[in-house]
């Protein structure tokens, strides 16, 4: 093929059937349907193909226009439909097939969202007739007046696999009665939403198959704990939540009667002193989390004032244990807050291929990080001390490809105007560049300028993207501006009386130097 034939463009009438398939992917079946089966007798045929599953996306939406939309897509394609989101708090006043959804046979995905609570818990029955409902998402615009309602019939479903729940309770009713030997199929339960740790016990033990829990926020219960001393959930991998006001015993009592199976625990709370005891995290792992890939957690306290303990606590996680399993924490101490945190959880070595943007909150990060990720392409630095030694290219191409990057964004004020010099240098294909601010206080913009760092930038820099959020000076502007001859877009920020004062001669300065970007 010469290049010639190479460079023909693709028209989208000649994609083949499987990539029209996945556009329409992306689109509400109604689009799709207005603009492709009428276009001609290929797009009618796959538009009309009975193997083409169709999502349907219901939110604003006028009376005359969801009539019509009833009698045109809801009631004629109503046994290919497979996808539901509905999102319009009046369709349930409205006379339509929605009532009930049982008709729906093929229906896999359920969402309902912005929905009064008693349509939910009027439609929730008609749902146990559909054989395939294997997603549903339930965020209602209101409260129940007993949650425990919703959640009886949603366990009582047959095929449902994925569930999540955000709701507005306060979990003031009495939690359903424990259950034994109760089958159910749902395997990822998340409740994206506050819950007492007594509620979260009784509904696991309804839910015999889950492999995957979340909780948004896991309280202090007011209730009298049932015993499950025979719940088992022997499949349970992954267990992610926050909580608040719970002790470490407590946390401790609920995973022990959870699973031996746990691979991925993530953790966040506001901590007493307990929480960061390694010696008692060490033995919970070993004791009920032997085959635990991936260990993070985020511990803080406000006005936390005892910084000999805290420091003495966190030494405990650089044990052995903790770095055979390539679990490393870093921490942050001020006046009002202290943090203790596990660094980026990429534990599993697996996963690194795929880590595309890597973000850095500070330099204990880079300093001990030893993972090599070598398809990164975005950096994000945040917090970075100009007060550091070490270079700060010789460290991060340690742990990422510098040479590749494509965009980088430096959320940290003041940041040496020498230190992103190293930067770019090591980095010559980057694109897109964001910084916070930039501090030229210990260098004059000449001097940086007549460097050969500078020189050589100016000359290989890819730069066609550069925002910068504060600009305090009409030099450091000029000095970027040389700096990135190839600029399509500068967005910047600078005091309006330095504007005014240089305006006459920005025009200039950008036409001198710049030549593709367009004012």
């Amino acid at each position: 093929m010469n290049s010639s034939q190479e460079n023909l463009p693709t028209y989208f009438e000649n994609l083949p059937n499987e990539v029209i398939y996945e556009i329409f992917e992306y689109l509400d079946f109604n689009d799709i349907n207005q603009v492709f089966s009428k276009l001609n007798l290929r797009y009618h045929s796959l538009v009309n193909n009975p193997t083409f599953h169709i999502k349907i996306h219901i939110s604003s939406i006028s009376k005359n226009t969801f009539e019509s939309y009833c009698k045109h897509i809801l009631i004629p394609y109503q046994n290919r439909i497979y996808s539901m989101n509905i999102e319009n708090l009046f369709i349930f006043y409205l006379s339509s097939p929605l009532h009930t959804l049982s008709q729906y046979s093929q229906l896999e995905i359920l969402i309902l969202k912005n929905i009064e609570s008693n349509h939910i818990i009027n439609l929730l029955p008609h749902l146990s007739l559909l054989p395939n409902l294997s997603s549903l998402i339930i965020m209602p615009i209101d409260h129940f007046h007993n949650v425990n309602n919703l959640y009886h019939a949603i366990f009582n479903l047959s095929a449902l696999k994925y569930l999540k729940i955000s709701l507005n309770e306060n979990y003031s009713n009495e939690p359903l009665p424990i259950v034994k030997n109760h089958y159910n199929s749902i395997e990822h339960f998340v409740i994206d939403s506050n819950c007492s740790i007594t509620h979260l016990k009784v509904y696991l033990s309804y839910l015999s198959q889950v492999r995957r829990l979340s909780c948004k926020k896991l309280l202090e219960s007011f209730y009298v704990e049932q015993s499950l001393e025979y719940l088992i959930l022997s499949n349970l991998t992954h267990l992610s939540f926050q909580s608040e006001n719970i002790s470490f015993n407590q946390i401790k009592l609920f995973i022990r009667n959870l699973s031996h199976q746990l691979q991925v625990f993530r953790f966040s709370t506001e901590f007493d002193i307990t929480y960061l005891n390694a010696n008692q995290w060490q033995e919970l792992i070993l004791s009920h989390m032997p085959y635990l890939l991936i260990f993070d957690i985020e511990l803080q306290a406000k006005y936390y004032n005892n910084q000999d303990d805290f420091h003495i606590s966190i030494s405990q996680f650089m044990s052995p244990f903790w770095y055979d399993r390539q679990w490393f924490f870093t921490y942050e101490y001020t006046d009002n807050l202290a943090r203790f945190y596990s660094t980026e959880p990429y534990r599993n070595t697996n996963n690194v291929h795929s880590v595309e943007h890597i973000s850095i909150r500070d330099n204990l990060e880079i300093e001990n990080n030893l993972i090599y990720f070598p398809n990164v392409n975005q950096l994000t630095l945040f917090n970075h001390s100009n007060n550091t030694l070490y270079s700060i290219p010789t460290i991060l191409d340690r742990t990422i490809p510098l040479v590749e990057l494509f965009k980088l964004c430096i959320n940290c004020h003041q940041f040496c105007i020498g230190k992103l010099m190293e930067l770019l240098y090591f980095s010559p294909n980057v694109h897109i560049l964001i910084i916070n601010s930039i501090s030229l206080t210990k260098i004059s913009s000449t001097s940086i300028q007549q460097t050969q760092t500078f020189q050589i930038i100016c000359k290989k820099n890819k730069i066609i993207n550069l925002m910068i959020e504060e600009i305090s000076t009409h030099e450091c502007l000029l000095l970027f501006i040389k700096l990135c001859p190839r600029l399509e877009q500068f967005t910047f920020q600078i005091p309006f009386d330095i504007l005014l004062s240089i305006l006459s001669n920005l025009f200039f300065e950008f036409e001198k130097y710049n030549q593709y970007l367009s004012l």
